[in-house]
């Protein structure tokens, strides 16, 4: 392992200079700095050792990289702001012990020593990590001598990494770090994709824009904004995030996450002209704005508080006369009341804006009292303001990414296997994603020896991956404590149920079925048939992870109840239902009687066998 240890320098005279309070907006800010260039450089965070970090890499190359990055980082920072952050780095490789969420050993120490000897804005790593990093990523290592280091008895020797700072030309606010991992296949969506970048090239030249994505939980919303919000940073836009959170969402969270992004990057004059117009009245939520800036908060301001539409309105503006803004809105489905009217205003502001506002949310959760619904509705007025729909994926879609995992071309083998995962899924981006990792992991998906891919009717030989069962129990879980029980006897009846049947099985009061249905076609879980009492599972995944965690008596029992309710319905002609009873029926459990012995009858000795009566 590569380890790696941050000290932020001076953070004792910076608390008693500045105060609890701002001293802390400082070291949370330090931190964020530091977890981008982590993320970006593939870094483990092993714990947070207060004014600092330690970080854990399996390449030394990269380990080297992000110290570099964050010196750069932070330099960069530093120049447009009154309050200077600096950083020391140590470096160590060698064998280390994982043992609780953390690791000891030799290089462990090395590093957290050399990052006490470094001073502020340097670099110290060790002989071995300079051997191992080679001619990877173009590092410079300067000797520095024998090191004497506290705990360590013989001297190390040292090596100091230099760094240039991050040309002047490079992007003013960093690219925020929920847009920074693309996947690692992107197929589809191509018209969708086609209309996000059409508006962003709008909103470059100055026609402000607002896309609205609806689509269910996992069908790509925040990946295909991810991957629009990165092209257009490549091009020189300003990126920001924000996302609305389901449990305990304080007021504005999507737009206090983004605005605080572009306040700790901004350059300092662009702040200063805000605050000269508008004061800091948005430091209650952003308080880096008073940190950066120096001006004085407003009495009485805080989080409770309202965000001022117009401060809001007039930052983003300043922020996208320096560069068309794409600034992204997850997960509105969760958004609070004043974040949807702040979205309204801002999507209807009169101000000049270079940006493109993209919004996802899923449609399935918001109703007519929703608080983003007054906003959808007043949205569709409004010129400029776009909406997309996400469904599920296609059959070329299926085959590059057959090909993707694989590496293999595509054959006619693996059409039809694509068409058995479609059928499965419904196209569902990660759905699809999940049962391919899955069958790769497996080793069924491509036989290497015999050259053949997997029969489309082995599909779910193997299972279904956890991850899939997981999600499906998530969701079921959240529609209420009788979901679990109704839903499965649905899952026995099949992919495709009635209401009259699922009733007679179900030993559910009809109240507590309707509700359980109610809120499993709100949460798109269930969909409602063209015909009053008709339902279909929306994908038949879910069908199969509910039927499948049920116990093999427990299923064979539910199947003797519905064949029992089906002859019930169908009386002496089933008619077409013939081959749903020959199913139930091939699959039932034979009915036991127990007989029930009176109260003081003297015990009967037992029979020679069980008397078992089946169907």
């Amino acid at each position: 392992m590569t380890l790696l240890f941050t000290d932020l320098v001076n953070s004792t005279e910076m608390l008693g200079r500045l105060g609890e309070e701002a001293a802390e907006v400082l070291r949370r800010e330090h931190f964020r700095l530091l977890r981008e260039a982590i993320a970006a450089n593939s870094g483990r965070e092993v714990k947070n050792l207060g004014d600092g970090l330690m970080v854990a890499f399996d390449a030394v190359s990269a380990a080297v990289g992000c110290a570099v990055a964050m010196q750069q980082i932070l330099e960069a920072r530093n120049r447009n702001s009154a309050e200077i952050l600096s950083i020391r780095v140590g470096l160590s490789s060698g064998e280390a012990e994982f043992e609780e969420n953390d690791y000891f050993g030799g290089p462990v120490v090395e590093a957290a020593r050399l990052c006490a000897k470094a001073q502020g804005g340097e670099i110290l790593t060790t002989e071995l990590v300079k051997l191992l990093a080679g001619n990877r990523g173009g590092f410079v290592f300067q000797p520095v001598g024998e090191l004497e280091l506290k705990g360590i008895d013989e001297p190390v020797s040292g090596y100091r990494v230099p760094w240039e700072p991050l040309a002047p030309e490079a992007p003013p606010v960093v690219l925020p770090r929920r847009m920074q991992s693309p996947p690692s296949v992107f197929v589809g969506r191509t018209s969708e994709k086609e209309k996000l970048q059409g508006a962003f090239a709008q909103a470059a030249v100055g026609q402000f824009r607002v896309v609205l994505m609806a689509g269910e939980a996992g069908v790509g919303k925040t990946s295909l904004a991810g991957v629009v919000a990165r092209e257009a940073f490549d091009a020189g836009a300003l990126v920001l995030y924000g996302r609305c959170e389901e449990h305990g969402a304080m007021p504005y969270q999507p737009w206090v996450e983004a605005l605080g992004h572009l306040v700790r990057y901004a350059p300092l004059d662009m702040l200063t002209a805000h605050v000269a117009r508008h004061g800091a009245a948005l430091a209650g939520h952003v308080p880096e704005l008073v940190v950066r800036t120096g001006a004085e908060a407003p009495a009485g301001g805080g989080e409770d508080h309202a965000l001022p539409f117009a401060a809001v309105a007039d930052l983003l503006a300043r922020a996208a006369e320096l560069a068309p803004v794409v600034l992204v809105m997850d997960d509105l489905h969760w958004a609070d009341e004043a974040s949807a009217q702040l979205l309204l205003h801002v999507g209807t502001t009169d101000q000049p804006l270079r940006a493109l506002v993209v919004g996802t949310f899923r449609d399935s959760k918001v109703d007519a009292r929703h608080p983003l619904a007054a906003a959808l509705a007043a949205f569709r007025r409004v010129e400029g303001v776009e909406r997309l729909v996400l469904g599920g994926l296609h059959g070329e879609d299926l085959e590059t990414l057959l090909a993707s995992v694989t590496g293999r071309p595509v054959s006619e083998e693996a059409k039809a296997l694509g068409d058995a995962i479609l059928e499965e899924t419904d196209g569902h981006p990660y759905f699809v994603n999940e049962l391919l990792a899955h069958l790769d992991d497996t080793g069924v998906l491509f036989q290497e020896e015999s050259g053949h891919w997997l029969d489309p009717r082995n599909l779910l030989a193997a299972g279904l991956p956890l991850s899939i069962t997981e999600v499906i129990h998530g969701r079921v879980d959240r529609l209420g404590p009788q979901a679990l029980q109704v839903l499965s006897m649905a899952a026995v009846i099949g992919r495709d149920f009635e209401l009259e049947l699922l009733a007679r099985v179900a030993n559910t009061e009809e109240m507590t079925l309707l509700d359980v249905l109610d809120k499993a076609v709100a949460d798109a879980v269930v969909v409602e048939r063209d015909f009053p009492g008709q339902f279909r599972f929306a994908h038949a995944l879910f069908q199969r992870a509910l039927y499948r965690e049920m116990s093999n008596m427990r299923r064979a029992c539910a199947h003797r109840d519905v064949g029992t309710a089906l002859e019930e319905m169908l009386g002496t002609d089933p008619g077409e239902r013939t081959r749903d009873l020959t199913y139930h029926w091939a699959l039932a459990a034979p009915r036991l009687t127990i007989p029930v012995r009176a109260e003081n009858t003297p015990e009967q000795p037992e029979p020679d066998a069980p008397s078992l009566i089946g169907q």
